[in-house]
């Protein structure tokens, strides 16, 4: 993997992490399957030299994560990450960074790879940005297509691979949610293990791709900044996941519309959960 990080400087990292590296979300036979990813993954990673020294002098004492997936400091570059992860996230300290442990349930269930591993024969040309771009490109175009809903019912998942098209972060968070995605989005609206915005997992046997809605044959040509991910995708996930804890549990009780600009639903957020809760959320844009 050092070579492929020298060799390929559409690389910026190599990390032994899955964020998506549940047991029930991968195929536990592929030890040598690896993927390209936009995602900073923030555990078990290397960079060159260069790339430190091109961000060392900004490069702050918490939050670096969160750092790392900025695109201003990203600059279109990708890591390689593992089918299955060969590190482990340490529970003790689980909710220190930048996700304040709301995650703590998914890091806890993440497969440690428990196999030898044989890297000689290993071909890292095929994680090569052009390589491994015409492979994806084969795999989506000859995959059977599904639509949202028949995904979110399980309708026709009996195939060896399915595409699947989402365009909102709604549509993402409700596919996440449905298979046990992480379902946040980081540094300008890239979802956790995205690829030009394609995440890839296993259900029950079959690879399935949930693919942007405006992906073509040619995306991987273009830059995918404000065509595949878009800087205000972040700020609407943060406002689902408020949606989510708070509006559509029914013991909370608040009134319609789920919007802090509503003045009633502001007073009665605020009477039981007091402002300093609200202000968590003030980056949101409602959705």
């Amino acid at each position: 993997m050092k070579k492929l990080l020298f060799e390929d400087k559409s690389l910026m990292c190599i990390s032994a992490w899955n964020d998506n590296g549940l047991e029930k979300l991968i195929d536990s036979n592929k030890t040598l399957s690896f993927k390209r990813t936009d995602f900073f993954p923030g555990l078990g990673w290397m960079l060159r030299k260069d790339f430190w020294l091109e961000i060392k002098n900004d490069f702050p004492e918490i939050y670096w994560d969160d750092f790392l997936r900025s695109e201003n400091i990203r600059k279109g570059r990708s890591c390689i990450i593992p089918e299955i992860s060969r590190t482990y996230h340490n529970m003790k300290l689980a909710g220190k960074g930048s996700s304040g442990g709301m995650y703590s349930d998914k890091l806890s269930m993440i497969k440690l790879n428990d196999i030898h591993v044989n890297y000689d024969d290993f071909d890292v040309e095929s994680l090569k940005k052009e390589n491994y771009n015409s492979a994806l490109l084969s795999k989506i175009f000859s995959a059977k297509n599904t639509t949202l809903e028949d995904l979110l019912n399980l309708k026709d998942t009996n195939s060896s691979s399915i595409v699947t098209r989402y365009s909102s972060p709604r549509e993402f968070r409700q596919l996440a949610n449905k298979f046990n995605l992480m379902n946040d989005l980081r540094g300008s609206g890239v979802p956790r293990t995205a690829y030009y915005g394609i995440v890839s997992f296993f259900h029950n046997g079959t690879e399935i791709f949930l693919v942007p809605i405006n992906f073509t044959m040619s995306s991987f040509n273009e830059d995918p900044k404000d065509v595949l991910y878009h800087s205000d995708w972040e700020a609407k996930n943060l406002y689902l996941d408020f949606e989510e804890t708070y509006c559509n549990k029914p013991k909370y009780n608040l009134p319609k519309p789920c919007d802090p600009s509503n003045e009633t639903f502001r007073i009665a957020f605020i009477k039981k959960f007091k402002k300093i809760r609200l202000d968590l959320y003030q980056s949101m844009i409602v959705n």
